[in-house]
């Protein structure tokens, strides 16, 4: 038997996990189960209130409308859906127990995770020491073991935008919004390139698709103000001057740096 909550295979006598330390006991066949999901963040500064796309307009076919479910059929008894439990997918039919990512596909083995992970650090490393050409070189790898790693070609298109290859970087960007069109990352890092060529429409477009995707705060309110710089450009520093404001209320700290960009006063 299997972990539900890491994946671990376990005697069928076991009643906690040996790994996580968690039970083991699966819950009824039929049991409410409720995976958390973060809720997107209401916009409070007049950009509108996003709506999370439907499954039907999604470009991922394996999401279901049900948050829970994923449409892949079943390899023992043909079922059409199987329902996430932990972090194992189960046929509602059958019982069969599969390991798969969000979007339905088999997920790596242990020993390539654990490579990947390594590899992900590694340039996390190289970057914050500005050795690109190197970072790529690991990314590279990291993606040949793990090619639909949305971290993973989100940080090449990283990486190329450091080495100012601008149209490379916006390729890898898509890419990732292909793998998962809810990578709200991808949207507002493609936002940054078009405001380095003063493209200020294409970047305020790009920033209203994925700021209601960010669910962390730092790098929600960082796009926020980035998305500032689009605004004041078109036209209307005081609605700028506003989001900025509201970031700064928030911890981000590089708010005289966006008036800079915006062509606002500082205010310190």
């Amino acid at each position: 038997m299997f972990c539900m909550h890491c994946g671990q295979v376990l005697p069928d006598d076991v009643k906690f996990c040996s790994s996580c330390g968690k039970p083991v006991d699966l819950p009824d066949k039929d049991a409410d189960l409720f995976i958390n999901e973060n809720s997107f963040r209401e916009w409070s500064s007049g950009i509108g209130n996003p709506v999370r796309p439907s499954a039907e307009n999604s470009q991922n076919a394996n999401i279901s409308t049900d948050k829970n479910v994923i449409k892949v059929q079943c390899k023992t008894c043909g079922g059409t859906e199987l329902k996430k439990c932990g972090k194992i997918y189960i046929c509602d039919h059958c019982g069969s127990i599969y390991f798969l990512d969000v979007q339905g596909r088999e997920r790596k083995s242990a020993s390539t995770e654990t490579k990947v992970n390594e590899l992900i650090e590694a340039s996390k490393q190289l970057h914050e020491s500005s050795q690109y050409a190197k970072e790529l070189n690991v990314l590279a790898e990291a993606l040949n073991l793990d090619d639909t790693n949305v971290d993973i070609v989100n940080k090449l298109g990283r990486c190329n935008r450091c080495l100012n290859r601008y149209d490379l970087a916006i390729e890898y960007y898509n890419k990732a919004i292909s793998i998962d069109p809810y990578y709200g990352y991808a949207y507002n890092n493609i936002g940054l390139i078009y405001l380095l060529k003063e493209d200020y429409k294409a970047a305020k477009k790009l920033y209203e698709k994925g700021l209601p995707l960010i669910e962390s705060d730092y790098d929600y309110w960082s796009a926020q103000a980035h998305y500032a710089v689009a605004i004041a450009k078109l036209g209307d520093p005081e609605r700028a001057e506003e989001l900025i404001s509201e970031a700064e209320s928030r911890g981000y700290k590089y708010g005289d740096d966006k008036r800079k960009m915006a062509g606002l006063p500082n205010r310190t």
